[in-house]
């Protein structure tokens, strides 16, 4: 299998798996807090979307410029607070897998585009997240929406007792 087809697939599992954890929460665990005290279910439900949205941003800053622009961190992490907190209030428990949706098209057609030549291609992250930190390669990026979806829904799930 190639790295296209392999990243393919995953990112199909991941969708999948973003629907079944959807099904299993209930409408009353929706404002539940988690053990992030930024989120609740609902907002960290958007977050995990947020990977996926960002991701074909990044892809064309290492496409363009082989670096990333990026503001400082503590902006950083006070606009994706914000954005999670707004982004979340315009989706219920049942609409949310349509944010998801939309970023997983986004990223399946990025995947199209990538040539032979570029799965190396990458460029330095500031380590503002443990698990996209120091030299990423595109591949390392695409491959980031399951690693993403993968912490936040075992979070989601701890927070509810879901197993």
């Amino acid at each position: 299998m190639n790295i296209r087809e392999d990243i393919r697939r995953e990112l199909e599992e991941t969708r999948r798996a973003y629907s079944a954890l959807v099904a299993e929460i209930s409408p009353e665990d929706w404002h539940k807090p988690t053990h992030n005290p930024a989120w609740d279910v609902g907002e960290m439900l958007y977050h995990i979307t947020v990977a996926p949205r960002l991701m074909t941003a990044d892809l064309g800053m290492i496409r363009r410029f082989q670096r990333l622009l990026l503001p400082p961190a503590f902006i950083f992490h006070r606009l994706n607070e914000w954005n999670t907190k707004r982004g979340a209030r315009r989706y219920t428990l049942e609409t949310i897998h349509e944010a998801y949706d939309e970023a997983h098209q986004r990223v399946l057609a990025a995947l199209q585009t990538i040539r032979d030549d570029e799965w190396k291609k990458g460029a330095v992250y500031p380590g503002w997240d443990p698990m996209l930190d120091g030299f990423v390669t595109i591949e390392m990026l695409f491959r980031y929406v399951k690693r993403h979806y993968d912490a936040h829904a075992a979070e989601i799930r701890d927070a509810l007792s879901l197993r």
